[in-house]
Parts: structure tokens; sequence; C-alpha cells
């Protein structure tokens, strides 16, 4: 049964490629930014914290960061099937995890960060009931590669008294986050990652969240005796969900996680094989109609080729983007100055009011004139703001791409 499961889980995740080669998701961009840049840029020092940020310019001395991305993403996605399965050994368990929602749509998003610290939080957890000193090796690593996860790693290594896995933790948090702590810490604190309210919280909210695992749910509570750690770890992510706690949205993969360990024990004891059978395929089924409605891609295979065509303006070109959806992308895949609402390096030249201005459409022209050229303007078909150019300025460069051409008086 487990080499079906772990078929089945590969399958839906090859699946939306199928559909279309565009990157699912919508991170993807970031981490292809990242690896062709310096965590010197202060945002990504604030997102991403350093392991895999040396993870891949160590890959990069052998293979581009196009040609890994989506592999990783693959990669990172099989080590949490694998470390789940050794900690567990529990093949319902493992079907749980094969047909969550939401553990697919952590994968869809491209939280790749989040898949590789919640798969060593497994494998810690295996070497520690095997009594190995490799255990100690992820309280090192684990908090320099995703915050969320090393605060519930933090709890876990509390609730069992590790003291020596602790100490190491603690180590590697003041190592780094202490003289950062500014770009680190402070950041999270809101929720909130800057002045136009991007939020870092970014996953589903409780109503959307609850449905998708209401078929185990409510599972778990038969279970809650039969494993303390997990039991305080279900109560603990449940209660931050559910009230709205800081990054509240955040822990429902780890809520998720832990619900489907305790209700695969439950499973385990049920001793009606036609009732498992019948509740597998129920599950399977609910699964697949899942993946097939949510599977395709943020954006159009032509907008992702189109924006790639941007790499052949000028290289001292920049690219304003009229709305936060395509941020990931041109920022990616442009190879441009992306200049975008209330995020980045280079949203420098417009206020708060000036970009609310130009969404009004209130003295667009003055306001572009601010920016740096040569100035090309993505509008996509999903931009919430939408640009309309009219006039003599500009220049249509592609169905979604205009050029400004009135330079600065300053510039002429």
């Amino acid at each position: 049964m487990i080499y079906f499961l772990f078929v089945f889980y590969l399958l839906i995740r090859l699946f939306p490629y199928s559909l279309s080669s565009v990157p699912i998701g919508y991170d993807s961009g970031f981490y292809l930014y990242l690896w062709h840049h310096s965590l010197s840029i202060p945002w990504l020092k604030t997102v991403f914290p350093p392991f895999i940020f040396y993870f891949g310019k160590l890959l990069n001395i052998f293979i581009s960061p196009e040609n890994y991305l989506l592999s990783l993403s693959f990669v990172f996605a099989l080590l949490l099937f694998l470390s789940v399965y050794l900690y567990t050994k529990n093949k319902w368990t493992m079907l749980l995890f094969s047909v969550s929602a939401i553990q697919y749509r952590l994968w869809w998003h491209f939280y790749l960060k989040n898949l590789l610290a919640l798969s060593f939080v497994f494998f810690y957890l295996y070497f520690d009931r095997r009594k190995s000193k490799l255990k100690y090796i992820f309280p090192l690593l684990i908090p320099l590669i995703h915050q969320p996860t090393a605060i519930v790693f933090f709890l876990i290594l509390v609730f069992k008294k590790d003291m020596k896995s602790l100490f190491l933790f603690i180590l590697s948090f003041i190592v780094y986050y202490l003289p950062n702590f500014s770009l680190t810490i402070m950041p999270y604190l809101p929720g909130i990652s800057s002045k136009m309210n991007l939020a870092l919280d970014t996953f589903y909210t409780p109503s959307q969240a609850l449905p998708l695992m209401l078929p185990y749910l409510p599972l778990a509570f038969f279970s809650l005796k039969k494993d303390r750690t997990f039991s305080f770890l279900f109560l603990f992510t449940f209660l931050t969900t559910f009230f709205g706690f800081f990054l509240s949205h955040r822990f429902f993969p780890f809520l998720d996680i832990f619900t489907i360990i305790l209700a695969g024990y439950t499973l385990e004891g049920i001793n009606n094989k036609l009732i498992k059978i019948f509740y597998s395929l129920f599950l399977i089924t609910l699964s697949l109609i899942f993946i097939i409605k949510t599977s395709p891609p943020l954006i159009t295979k032509d907008e992702f080729q189109e924006i790639k065509l941007l790499n052949t303006t000028s290289a001292n070109s920049s690219v304003l983007v009229t709305s936060n959806e395509y941020t990931p992308w041109i920022y990616g895949y442009s190879n441009r100055k992306s200049i975008t609402p209330g995020f980045g390096e280079y949203d420098i030249f417009w206020s708060v009011t000036d970009w609310n201005n130009f969404w009004d459409g209130q003295d667009q022209i003055e306001l572009l004139k601010k920016l740096p050229q040569p100035l090309y303007i993505w509008s996509g078909d999903k931009s919430t703001h939408n640009f309309y150019p009219t006039g003599n300025c500009f220049t249509r460069f592609s169905w979604h791409i205009w050029q400004f051409n009135c330079p600065n008086v300053s510039e002429k």
C-alpha cells in the first residue's frame, strides 16, 4: 500500500505540469530572484533565512537556477513524504497525508522553505526515537530555513525536554537572528512585511481550510491520549489558527499534519476492513476532484512567455508592475529592475499616495516621469488595478506591456 500511496502522491504533483509548463504557486519567481542575487538586499534577508540561499548558491556551481528550480519542489516534497513515513510507519497516516488538500497546496504554493524545514522536523523525531546523534543536525538547520517551522520545532524541543538540542537551536537562532533583528524578526511581529499590506501570512483562512480537513479532523480527537507530543502540537496549532494569532494562516499546514498523524492512529485501530476500503476510496476521490479543479497555474502560458520577453529589452530597463498579483513573476523572470507596489528594493520612487493616485488615474504621466527609464509597464489580465494608457507617451511593446516614452525634463 505504501508504494501505491507514494506513486499517487508523486503523480498528483506532476499533474499541474501536464496542463501547463508555467511554474505553479506564487513564490517560484522569488526563489529564482534569490539565487540570482545576494542576501545583502534587505527584503531577501527578511523573507529568506540563509540556508536556502546558500544551498541554491552551491547548486549554481553545477547548474543554473532555472534548471533546478522546479526539481527542488519535487525533491523537498518527497523528503517530507519519506520523513513522515520513517517516523510514523503507519500506512493510514500516509494515506491521509497523500490525499491531504492542505499538504498539496503547501507544495502548490511553492513553499520550499516550509517543505524542507517540516521534513527536517520529522527526521529529527525519527533519529531521536532511534537515539541517534544525527538528530543534532536539525536543531542547527531548522532555524536557518523557515521561521514558523522553527517556532513549532522549538515547542517540540521544550515539550520533549531535549536540552542539548534546545541549546543548539538557541545557538543557531542567536548567531543569525539577533544581529539581523530588524530584518529577520521585526517584520513578522505585526504579520505584514510592507507599507502596502503585502501579507506575510498568506495561506488558507479558517473558513477555507476547515472544510478541506473535515474528512479526517474529527478522527484526531479520538487519539489525543495516544501521543502526548502530537496532541500538544495539535491543540497549539488549532488554537493558533482558529483564534487568529500572529501568522495564524501559515500554521494550517502544521495543524493539518498533526491532525493527520492523530487521525492515522484512530484509523489504524478500526477493525472493519469494509469501512476502511470505502473511506479510502472516498478520500482518494475527493483528492482527485480537488487536484483537477485547483491545479492550474496562477498566470497563463502566454503571460508567462510575455514576461520573459522583457529579457529582450535594454539591460538597464525598469518594469513597473501595476498590481502585486504579478510581482514574483516579474521579479524572477524579467531580469529587469522591478518597481512593484510596496515591495522590494526598487519601490523608492513613489509614496503610498502616489500609488493610489496612479491607480485612480490621477497625474499618471507626471508620476511615470519620476521613474527611471527605459521604462516598461506591465498590466496583466488578473491585475486588480487596471492600466489604460492613452496619448503619445506610450508605445505598445506587447499585449500586456507598454513602453513609456516621455522622459523627465531633467533627462532631456
